[in-house]
């Protein structure tokens, strides 16, 4: 008669085993964490950050608008000087030629 003697048994090299059968590795039980300290500073940092970008996008705009405005002005402020020579200009063109009854003498 002819024994056979057991062969041992061999884990299958693929991952069909059931996950049951191997525990899972420390560090896949925790997920890694971020310290609270940098976590903080990393927090405090953008938000610092992106307040900057914001009031300095604002305060450019601003800025744009009070000098637009001031262009405005200097315009308007040109042509009303443009305006008064002019009619000084006709005024002493106009006086010369007649001019009205109360300045007859």
């Amino acid at each position: 008669a002819v024994t056979h003697s057991p062969q041992p048994t061999r884990l299958p090299l693929c991952k069909s085993t059931p996950k049951h059968s191997i525990p899972p590795a420390p560090h896949t039980m925790n997920p890694p964490r971020i310290p609270r300290g940098p976590a903080v500073v990393l927090g405090i940092t953008t938000s610092v950050t992106l307040y900057a970008i914001f009031y300095s996008h604002f305060q450019q705009v601003r800025d744009k608008a009070v000098m637009r405005a001031g262009v405005e002005r200097d315009k308007e402020r040109i042509r009303m000087k443009k305006q008064a020579a002019k009619e000084a200009v006709d005024s002493i063109e106009g006086g010369g030629r007649g001019g009205s009854a109360g300045e007859a003498r």
